[in-house]
């Protein structure tokens, strides 16, 4: 009977400890709570003793001295305590200004970082593994003409708002099947080159007469196996507004295009073949060194 009563009394007072715990978390989470409102209240009453007036007066004075993030914090801060104020749409407006200054500022550096590229000369002939390849004659005009024989000539018309930037190619190799590179164009970006997406095509520059054109009879003129110069035509169609920007045109010293023979095309004989042109290309990449070499640049006193 005794340990009956003992355990019941201990039961008992178990039981007052835990309520008496509960009492105090609970009293601590209220208090807590309480902390956090009044630390809220004080932060408010802080951000409301300093109006939006001048808020604005400091983000004017800010912008004047060009202390540019201080002032892109401070219209952030007005902007969303006082979002329906006539200060907060001044201040949008001032956020406007130094958006502009920043993006003219991004585009000036780009500039001084492209004379880099401006430094470059021109190389227009280029030797590598078996070969040497030569260009001269660059032109700008609505049509690209290839495959002449005789006093005629094939062609192709650009597309409106479009020009084909062409030149004349020649090929010097000592191999009987040389493989022949590409070329692309770049534009000029800041410190670096992007590639366009366009990359020239190549065709003959000239055939004996219609018939060495048709494949009725061999033109050694174009055969490396008979030859060691062969002549092409280069062409690549751009847009007249990327015909207005700083561009480049970039050989990789690269063999890829191939020797093809099919007789149900005209010319039986031609070239084909693609290069893997990388989307961006450093000033080291086009260095005396590096695999990419500038054959032509485009508008670069622009920069």
């Amino acid at each position: 009977m005794k340990h009956f009563i003992f355990l019941q009394v201990l039961i008992l007072t178990l039981s007052a400890c835990d309520n008496k715990t509960a009492d105090y978390n609970r009293s601590q989470q209220e208090l807590t709570l309480a902390r956090d409102s009044i630390i809220m209240l004080q932060k408010r009453i802080e951000e409301l003793s300093y109006p939006a007036d001048h808020r604005l007066d400091n983000i004017t004075r800010l912008f004047k001295n060009r202390e540019l993030d201080s002032a892109t914090i401070e219209i952030n801060e007005l902007t969303s305590l006082f979002p329906q104020s006539e200060e907060a749409q001044k201040a949008i407006d001032i956020a406007t200004e130094i958006e502009a200054i920043r993006k003219a500022k991004i585009e000036e550096e780009k500039r001084l970082k492209a004379l880099g590229f401006k430094a470059i000369k021109e190389n227009t002939n280029v030797s590598f593994g078996d070969i040497k390849v030569t260009f001269n004659s660059f032109k700008t005009a609505k049509t690209y003409t290839f495959d002449h024989y005789d006093t005629r000539y094939f062609y192709r018309q650009a597309d409106k708002g479009h020009k084909y930037i062409s030149a004349a190619m020649s090929i010097t190799s000592d191999s009987t099947d040389p493989l022949l590179p590409q070329c692309a164009v770049y534009f000029v970006d800041g410190d670096k080159l992007t590639y366009s997406g366009i990359t020239f095509n190549t065709h003959f520059a000239r055939w004996d007469d219609y018939g060495a054109y048709l494949g009725n009879y061999a033109d050694f003129n174009n055969d490396f196996s008979k030859v060691n110069t062969v002549k092409f035509k280069i062409g690549a169609q751009v847009s007249d507004n990327d015909l207005k920007r700083p561009s480049v045109i970039i050989l990789k010293k690269e063999g890829a295009l191939t020797r093809k023979h099919n007789t149900f095309s005209l010319p039986e004989i031609s070239y084909s073949g693609s290069v893997n042109f990388p989307l961006e290309l450093t000033l080291q990449d086009v260095g005396e060194s590096g695999m990419y070499v500038i054959i032509k640049k485009y508008n670069l006193d622009k920069l």
